[in-house]
C-alpha cells in the first residue's frame, strides 16, 4: 500500500473551487471579457498575469469575492504563502463567517507546514461553522502530518458522521489502520471509500491498491496507534485475512469476480455476525452497515458497486448485467449508511444521545433526540450546508416549546419566536443581517396578534399597525422613509380589509389624499395641496374608477378633466396651463387608448399640432405656426408614417420614421428651438440601437450614451463645453454599473463612486480642486451611512453616522466654529449654520429632512447679508434677492413653484438699474433691458416663451429702433447708447452667448471684455476704468474662475491679488493699499479660509 500510505495530501482537501474560477453573471460591459481573461490565464498556466488581472477589481464588484478566492489559490499555488495568509486574515476580519477563507488559510498554513497554525485556524472556523465537515477532514490531516494520530482519527471520525457521502476520510481511516497492521478495520474504510463513489479520479488506484494490500503481506512497521476502542476486536477477523485462506481456489463467493479483495470481503463479512465490538467507531457505524448488506443479500451488489473502476473488461461485463440491481442497492445503501451514521453519537460529541440527521447530498441538516416514533423531542438544533447554525430550540412531545432562534449565515440571529404546544406565541423579533431589529410582533395561535412594527436596514420606523387573529385591524400607519413623526398613510383595517377613510399626509403633516373604503371597496378619493386647496376629485363605483376625474392647481385653476368608466380612461379629456388656457384635447376610446384628434395648444391658446391616433398609434399629423398657418403634416403611407415636427418658428423639432405599431424606426434627429441638432438616435422597431448623442448649442457634443438592445450599455461620456470629460462611466443593461468618476474644469479627479444595478455601494471618495482626497462616503444601497472627513493633510480628522440624531461641528484651525448641521434618520435636518474664519456667521438655512426649506440667508465675511433665498419643502418660492458688499440690493427676482416668475431687476453697488426682464414659469418672455453702469438704456432683447427673437436699441430721438429680428437665435449685435455711442458687442449662436461679449464707456472706451463659448463662460475676462486703464483681470475655465485674479487702483498699481483653481479659492491672497503696501494677506483652500494676516 505504499501508493495509499503516501498520497498527495492535496489530492484529499476537499475545497470547491470549482465556483470561483467561473465566470459570474456581471454588469459592466468589460466584466465578462476581464474574468474570461482570468481563466484563460490559469488555463494556460500563468498564475501571475491571472493574479495581476484579478488585483483591479474592486471590492463591491459582484464577481470580486470569487476572484479574490481564485488569486489567494494561485498565491499558495506560486507557495507564495504569507502574501495568500494576509489576503484570508484580512477578510476573515471582516467577516468571520466566510469559511472559504478559513479553508484558504489552512491550505496555506499546511503547504507551508505550519500544521499548529493549521490546525487553529480550522478551530476558529469551527467557532462560526461547528458543524462544518472539511474543516474536520482537514484539520485530521493536519494532526496527522503532525503525527498526532489520536486526534487526527477522531477528526475524520467527525468529518464521517456529519457527511456520511464524503468519502475522503475513509481512505485516510483505511490508510492509518493499514499503517497498524489492522487490515480488517482498513478494509471496511475502503470499502466505504468506494461505496460512495467508485468512480472518483483516485478510484482505480485505490481498487488496485486494496487488491494487492489483501493479497500481501504487509511490510509496513506500526507506529502503536490505537485506532479505536474496537482494535482488540478486530485481531481474529484480521487473522482471517492475513492467513489468506479465502484466497485458495476452492474458496468460493457468491460473486462471479474472483480477485482476492472479493474473496478476502467475503471472508471478512461473513464473520460479522459473531463480532462483538466496543462501542468504538467501527462497531457502530461501519459493522452495522456490514453486517446489512449480507443480511439483505447485497453481497453481489456491493462487489459490483466497488469494482466500478475496473478495466478488467471481463468484470465490467459482470458488473454491467447487475446495473437494474446496482439501481436498488444504490438508494438501499445510501439511506442506511445516513441512518447508521446518524445515530448513537453521543460519545463523539459529548453528548448522551444525539441524532443526525442530514440533507438530500450528505451534509449535516440537525440535531436532536428522537423518540420511538422517530419524532424530534428535547433540544433542536439545524445548521447549513456550511456547517452553521441555523435554528435553535426545543421540541416537548413532538411539538416546538419555548424559544426558537433562527440565524443567518453570518451567525447572526434573524428571528426569535416563542411557541406554546407547537404554536407561535408571544413576542416575535425579525432582524436584519446586520443584527438591526426588521420586525417587531406579537404572535398567537401562530397568527399576528396585537402590535407590529417594521423598521427600515438603518433602524428607521416604517410602519406601525394591529393585528388581530391574523388579521390587520385598527389603524395602520406607514411613515416616509424620514422615519417619525413623518407620517405618509393612516390606513383603517377591520379584519385585514380596508374599511373607512385612508389618509394620505405630506412629510410635513399636511393632508395630501383621503380615499374613502367600505368593506375593501374604494368609494371616494381626493388629493389636496399643502395648503388645504383642492388638487383632484375621483369618482369610484364598486371600487373601479368610474365617472368623471377633476386635476386643479395650488391656484385652484382647473388643470385637467376628464372621464374613467371601469378603470379605464374614455370619452374627451382636456388639460389647462395654469392661465385658464387650454393645453390640449384628446379623447380615449375606453381602453385607455388614444384615438381620433389629439390636440395641442401654447400658453397664448394658439394651436400648435393635431395628431390623429387609431387604437393608440399615430397615424397623422399637423403643425402650425403662431398665426395659424401650416407648417407641415403627414399621414400614414402602408405601415410607416414619415414624421416630421415642428416648433410654432417653423423650426423642425424631431424628425423621423414610425413603423406599423406606431414605433420609432431607423434615424431620429432631434433640434433646438433655433433649429440646432441637439440629439441623435438610432432605433430599430421602438429599441434604440446605437449612442444616444447630444449636442451643445455651438454644434460641440455634450454628452455619448451607447445603446444596445434598447438599453444603454457601455462607456457614456459627459463632456465640458471645450470637450473635456466632465462625466464619465459605464452603463450595463440600462444601469450604471462600477466606477462613475467627476471631473473639474481642468481634467483634475473631483469624485469617484461606484454603483450596482444603478446604485450606489461601498466607498464613495470626494477631492478637493487640488486632487487631495476630502471626503470619503459609506453607501449601503444608494444611502450614505456615514462619512470620514480628511484635513488638507490628508489625516482623517472626524466621522459622521446620518443615522443617528447628531449634531456635527466642524472647526477652523484656529479654534473657532466653520458649521454646524443636524442629522436624523439619515438626512440633513434642522438648522445649519456656517461660520466664516473670523466667527461671523457665512450661512443660516433650514433643512427639513435633506431638503432646503424656510428662509435662507448668506453674509459676507464683514456680516452684510449678500444673498436670501426662501424654499418650501425643496422648492424655491417666493423673493430671490442678493446684495452688494455696501449693502445694496444687487438682485431682486422672484419664484414661483421652483420657476422664476414675474419681473427680474439687478442693480449695481451705486444702486443704478442694469437689468430688466420678465420670466413665465421659469422661461424668459417680453423685453429684457439692459442698462448702462449710470443707469442708461443700452440694449433690449426680445424673448418669446425662451426664444430670443430679436433685438433693439435707444436712438438719438430717445425711442426704441424697431425690433430687429434674429433667426435662429444666431447674429452678431452691436448696441448704441441715446447719444450713438457705441454701447455693446455680442455673440449669439443658436441662443447662446458665443465669442466675445463687450461692453463700452459713454466715451467709448471699453468697460468689459470676456469671452463665451455655447453659452458658457472661458478664457480671458477684463475690466476697465473710464479712462481706459485696467481694472481687473483673470481667466475663466468651462465657466470657473481658473488661475490668477488681478484687480488694480485706478493708478496702476495692484490692489488685490487672488488665485482660483477650478472655481475655488486657492492659495495666497493679497490685498494692498494704494500706495503698493501689502495691507492684508489670505490662505485659503478648496475654497475654504485658513489663515489671515494683516499688516
Amino acid at each position: 500500500m505504499k501508493q495509499m500510505l503516501k498520497p498527495s495530501w492535496l489530492t484529499f482537501l476537499f475545497i470547491s473551487f470549482s465556483m470561483l474560477l467561473s465566470a459570474q453573471q456581471v454588469h459592466w460591459i468589460d466584466m465578462n471579457e476581464h474574468v474570461g481573461s482570468i481563466n484563460e490565464s490559469i488555463e494556460k498556466e500563468k498564475p501571475e498575469e491571472a493574479i495581476k488581472l484579478i488585483s483591479v477589481l474592486n471590492e463591491n464588484d459582484t464577481v470580486y469575492e470569487a476572484m479574490i478566492k481564485t488569486k489567494i489559490q494561485l498565491l499558495i499555488q506560486l507557495e507564495k504563502y504569507e502574501e495568500s495568509i494576509n489576503i484570508c486574515d484580512q477578510h476573515i476580519k471582516e467577516n468571520q463567517n466566510n469559511y472559504n477563507y478559513y479553508l484558504l488559510k489552512g491550505l496555506a498554513l499546511l503547504r507551508s507546514q505550519r500544521y499548529d497554525e493549521c490546525v487553529t485556524a480550522y478551530q476558529e472556523m469551527l467557532v462560526h461553522h461547528p458543524m462544518n465537515y472539511i474543516a474536520y477532514y482537514n484539520m485530521g490531516i493536519a494532526y496527522e502530518l503532525n503525527k498526532q494520530f489520536k486526534e487526527s482519527i477522531l477528526s475524520y471520525q467527525k468529518a464521517i458522521v456529519l457527511n456520511p457521502y464524503y468519502q475522503n476520510p475513509h481512505l485516510r481511516l483505511g490508510n492509518l489502520c493499514y499503517q497498524e497492521n489492522k487490515i480488517s478495520q482498513a478494509l471496511l474504510c475502503w470499502n466505504t471509500y468506494l461505496l460512495i463513489n467508485p468512480t472518483s479520479e483516485m478510484a482505480l488506484e485505490v481498487l488496485v491498491e486494496m487488491n494487492n494490500a489483501v493479497a500481501q503481506k504487509n511490510t509496513h512497521t506500526p507506529n502503536g496507534i490505537k485506532v479505536s476502542e474496537d482494535d482488540e476486536a478486530f485481531e481474529e477477523l484480521d487473522l482471517i485475512i492475513t492467513n489468506y485462506a479465502a484466497l485458495s481456489k476452492s474458496f468460493k463467493t457468491p460473486s462471479k469476480i474472483g480477485e482476492p479483495l472479493v474473496k478476502q470481503n467475503y471472508a471478512l463479512l461473513t464473520k460479522l455476525q459473531d463480532f462483538e465490538g466496543n462501542g468504538g467507531f467501527w462497531s457502530e457505524k461501519y459493522i452495522p452497515l456490514y453486517l446489512g448488506i449480507m443480511q439483505d443479500g447485497q453481497f453481489e451488489n456491493f462487489i459490483s458497486r466497488i469494482m466500478k473502476a475496473t478495466t478488467n473488461e471481463a468484470y465490467l461485463k459482470i458488473i454491467n448485467k447487475n446495473t437494474k440491481n446496482q439501481k436498488i442497492f444504490l438508494p438501499w445503501f445510501a439511506n442506511e449508511w445516513k441512518l447508521i451514521c446518524g445515530k448513537n453519537n453521543g460519545k463523539f460529541w459529548g453528548k448522551e444521545i444525539a441524532q443526525f440527521d442530514y440533507y438530500s447530498e450528505g451534509e449535516l441538516h440537525s440535531v436532536g433526540d428522537m423518540d420511538e416514533l422517530g419524532n424530534f423531542t428535547g433540544k433542536f438544533s439545524s445548521y447549513s450546508l456550511q456547517g452553521t447554525l441555523k435554528t435553535s430550540g426545543c421540541y416537548e412531545g413532538d411539538k416546538r416549546s419555548g424559544e426558537w432562534k433562527w440565524y443567518y449565515p453570518n451567525g447572526n440571529v434573524e428571528e426569535i419566536l416563542g411557541y406554546k404546544n407547537g404554536m407561535g406565541y408571544g413576542p416575535f423579533t425579525n432582524f436584519y443581517e446586520d443584527g438591526t431589529i426588521c420586525k417587531k410582533a406579537t404572535f398567537d395561535n401562530n397568527l399576528y396578534d396585537g402590535e407590529f412594527k417594521k423598521y427600515s436596514p438603518n433602524g428607521v420606523i416604517e410602519e406601525k399597525s394591529n393585528y388581530k387573529a391574523g388579521n390587520l385591524q385598527g389603524e395602520k400607519i406607514i411613515y416616509y422613509s424620514y422615519g417619525e413623526p413623518c407620517v405618509h398613510f393612516k390606513i383603517p383595517f377591520e379584519q385585514g380589509k380596508i374599511h373607512g377613510t385612508v389618509l394620505e399626509y405630506f412629510p410635513s403633516g399636511e393632508l395630501m389624499m383621503e380615499k374613502t373604503f367600505n368593506d375593501g371597496i374604494a368609494q371616494t378619493e381626493k388629493e389636496f395641496y399643502r395648503d388645504g386647496t383642492l388638487n383632484a376629485i375621483y369618482e369610484y363605483d364598486k371600487g373601479v374608477l368610474n365617472g368623471s376625474v377633476k386635476i386643479y392647481y395650488s391656484n385652484g385653476t382647473l388643470k385637467q378633466e376628464g372621464l374613467f368608466k371601469n378603470d379605464e380612461r374614455m370619452g374627451l379629456w382636456k388639460t389647462y396651463f395654469i392661465n385658464d388656457k387650454l393645453k390640449q384635447e384628446f379623447s380615449y376610446d375606453g381602453k385607455s387608448n388614444l384615438t381620433g384628434s389629439y390636440k395641442e395648444y401654447d400658453i397664448d391658446g394658439n394651436l400648435w399640432y393635431e395628431y390623429q391616433y387609431d387604437e393608440n398609434k399615430l397615424v397623422g399629423y399637423t403643425y402650425f405656426d403662431y398665426g395659424g398657418k401650416i407648417l407641415g403634416s403627414g399621414k400614414r403611407q402602408g405601415q410607416y408614417l414619415k414624421f416630421k415636427g415642428y416648433f410654432q418658428n417653423g423650426n423642425l423639432i424631431s424628425e423621423g420614421m414610425y413603423d406599423e405599431n406606431g414605433r420609432k424606426n431607423d434615424m431620429w434627429k432631434y433640434y433646438s428651438i433655433y433649429g440646432a441638432l441637439i440629439s441623435v438616435e438610432e432605433y430599430d422597431h421602438g429599441v434604440l440601437i446605437k449612442s444616444d448623442i447630444e449636442y451643445n448649442s455651438n454644434g460641440s457634443p455634450n454628452s455619448t450614451i451607447p445603446y444596445l438592445d434598447g438599453l444603454k450599455q457601455g462607456l457614456a461620456q459627459y463632456k465640458f463645453v471645450n470637450n473635456t470629460v466632465n462625466r464619465q462611466g459605464y452603463y450595463w443593461n440600462d444601469t450604471l454599473q462600477r466606477f462613475w468618476y467627476d471631473y473639474y474644469p481642468d481634467g483634475t479627479l473631483k469624485s469617484t463612486l461606484f454603483y450596482v444595478d444603478g446604485e450606489m455601494v461601498g466607498t464613495s471618495n470626494d477631492y478637493d480642486c487640488t486632487g487631495a482626497l476630502k471626503n470619503i462616503d459609506y453607501f449601503k444601497k444608494d444611502i450614505v451611512v456615514h462619512s470620514i472627513k480628511y484635513s488638507k493633510n490628508q489625516i482623517a480628522i472626524d466621522t459622521v453616522n446620518y443615522f443617528k440624531d447628531t449634531v456635527v461641528d466642524y472647526y477652523y484651525d484656529n479654534g473657532k466654529i466653520k458649521s454646524r448641521r443636524h442629522y436624523l434618520n439619515g438626512y440633513i435636518h434642522g438648522d445649519i449654520e456656517y461660520y466664516h474664519y473670523n466667527g461671523l456667521p457665512s450661512l443660516k438655512g433650514t433643512y427639513f429632512f435633506g431638503k432646503m426649506h424656510s428662509d435662507w440667508r448668506w453674509y459676507n465675511d464683514s456680516g452684510t447679508l449678500t444673498s436670501q433665498e426662501t424654499y418650501e419643502y425643496g422648492v424655491q418660492v417666493g423673493k430671490d434677492l442678493s446684495y452688494h458688499d455696501n449693502g445694496k440690493l444687487s438682485t431682486d427676482n422672484f419664484y414661483s413653484e421652483g420657476k422664476e416668475h414675474g419681473t427680474s431687476v439687478s442693480y449695481n453697488e451705486k444702486g443704478k438699474k442694469t437689468y430688466e426682464g420678465s420670466y413665465v414659469y421659469g422661461e424668459r418672455h417680453g423685453p429684457a433691458y439692459y442698462y448702462s453702469d449710470e443707469g442708461e438704456l443700452e440694449l433690449v432683447r426680445y424673448y418669446r416663451h425662451d426664444e430670443l427673437i430679436g433685438y433693439s436699441y435707444p436712438q438719438q430721438d430717445g425711442t426704441l429702433k424697431p425690433m430687429i429680428p434674429i433667426i435662429n437665435g444666431t447674429t452678431k449685435i452691436i448696441s448704441y447708447s441715446q447719444k450713438g455711442n457705441k454701447a455693446r458687442e455680442i455673440e449669439f449662436i443658436n441662443g447662446d452667448l458665443d465669442g466675445k461679449y463687450i461692453k463700452y464707456f459713454s466715451n467709448g472706451n471699453m468697460f468689459e471684455y470676456d469671452e463665451y463659448l455655447a453659452g458658457v463662460h472661458i478664457g480671458e475676462s477684463k475690466d476697465y476704468y473710464e479712462n481706459g486703464q485696467l481694472k481687473s483681470i483673470g481667466h475663466y475655465l468651462n465657466g470657473y474662475q481658473h488661475g490668477e485674479f488681478i484687480t488694480y487702483y485706478e493708478n496702476g498699481k495692484v490692489h488685490k491679488k487672488q488665485a482660483y483653481l477650478n472655481g475655488c479659492r486657492q492659495g495666497l491672497w493679497e490685498e494692498f493699499k494704494a500706495n503698493g503696501t501689502l495691507q492684508k494677506k489670505l490662505e485659503y483652500h478648496d475654497d475654504e479660509l485658513i489663515h489671515t494676516d494683516y499688516f
